[in-house]
């Protein structure tokens, strides 16, 4: 098959991770596979294989974007075209239909009330003009968040889970944490997302205040960055916060390696790719309470991998960190159900589930 996928902005995600993993998956497979973004956010990714459609997103580059994939797609005779991120699942799919391609696939990596009402209505409408073949939630929780859509619709959605190959660093401990340039005898907590106000550093930030025997490291950069600097200056916890910033794919895998415990305070999630990459290096888990990361977190016994706290609750959190960080026997506990995560997510388990879409597709096509 040769495949098209795309997304909105090319940036340090994981959502955009994924994507990439996907698609090298993919053409291990034997498929062609070429990937699409509408414009460029940073500068990342830089040894992937991609088309970069517009300089920027300012509505003039965006009309030329959309142009200039109607004719790659058109020309380039492909099979199946896979969209990620809301904007990307409109544009795209409407153009990849004019152009010709048979299967068109959105994923929905958002909760509906979190998109834009335009882009919302207009998805109803792809679905029931059939622009797409089908609608891919990417968690049984982003699932449930369309019940209220008419049964039309949800005849066409069906949940993919996310997978990753996990980046994995191996080197002993204390040769990671020398080269990070990381020189502590206390714990090391770990955090790695966008900024944001969605991922709420904010909360582990205030629960430093009652933590003093770890360190914490956030990797990652975005909007919010300024304000959570300021705010751990106010609490007069920046001794204990270190912000990393953005760093390359390889790097994180590094930071994992040097962390004893990762920590997730996300106020909404569809998935928490991060969680899993996390837990595949073996690293214990600490996230906030909302439902997805509970469903990513859950083992086939039933039982989950990570401590949960309440959404936003400093105190918690705090409690949380220093009732695990001195009991050696929980931690290794949680270091082996983390494992367990890590495989039960895979790249591969993704992947096979994709090829299987594509293939009932295509067979419904040829009827």
């Amino acid at each position: 098959m040769k495949i098209a996928m795309m997304f909105t902005q090319l940036e340090v995600g994981g959502a955009q991770t994924r994507v990439f993993q996907t698609a090298h998956k993919l053409r291990e497979h034997g498929h062609d596979v070429d990937i699409f973004c509408i414009y460029q956010a940073r500068l990342c990714f830089e040894n992937e294989v991609k088309t970069i459609l517009a300089p920027s997103k300012r509505p003039l580059d965006a009309l030329r974007s959309m142009k200039s994939l109607f004719f790659k797609l058109k020309n380039g005779n492909y099979d199946v075209f896979i969209s990620n991120t809301a904007p990307a699942n409109i544009i795209g799919n409407f153009i990849a239909l004019l152009a010709g391609v048979k299967l068109r696939f959105a994923w929905h990596t958002q909760p509906p009330e979190n998109v834009n009402p335009l882009i919302r209505k207009l998805d109803s409408l792809w679905t029931i003009f059939r622009v797409y073949t089908f609608c891919v939630a990417n968690s049984n929780w982003t699932f449930s968040k369309f019940n209220n859509r008419s049964k039309s619709y949800r005849s066409r959605l069906v949940t993919i889970s996310d997978g990753i190959e996990p980046r994995i660093d191996d080197r002993d401990q204390d040769v990671v944490r020398t080269e990070l340039g990381i020189f502590t005898d206390k714990k090391v907590l770990l955090t790695v997302g966008r900024l944001s106000k969605q991922k709420g550093q904010e909360t582990l930030i205030s629960a430093m205040r009652d933590i003093d025997s770890a360190i914490l490291y956030i990797v990652g950069d975005g909007e919010n960055r300024k304000m959570l600097q300021d705010y751990a200056i106010e609490l007069g916890v920046a001794d204990k916060v270190v912000f990393v910033g953005e760093v390359p794919g390889k790097k994180v895998a590094s930071y994992f390696r040097a962390s004893d415990i990762f920590v997730f305070p996300s106020r909404w999630e569809t998935f928490g790719l991060a969680v899993v990459e996390a837990a595949a290096s073996g690293l214990p888990i600490v996230h906030s309470d909302i439902d997805v990361l509970k469903e990513v977190t859950q083992l086939p016994d039933g039982s989950f991998a990570g401590e949960t706290f309440p959404l936003d609750d400093a105190k918690s959190l705090a409690q949380v960190i220093n009732r695990i960080i001195p009991d050696k026997d929980a931690l290794t506990s949680m270091r082996h159900k983390s494992l367990a995560i890590g495989r039960l997510h895979s790249l591969d388990a993704h992947v096979k589930k994709i090829e299987d879409l594509i293939a009932k597709s295509a067979k419904g096509l040829s009827r």
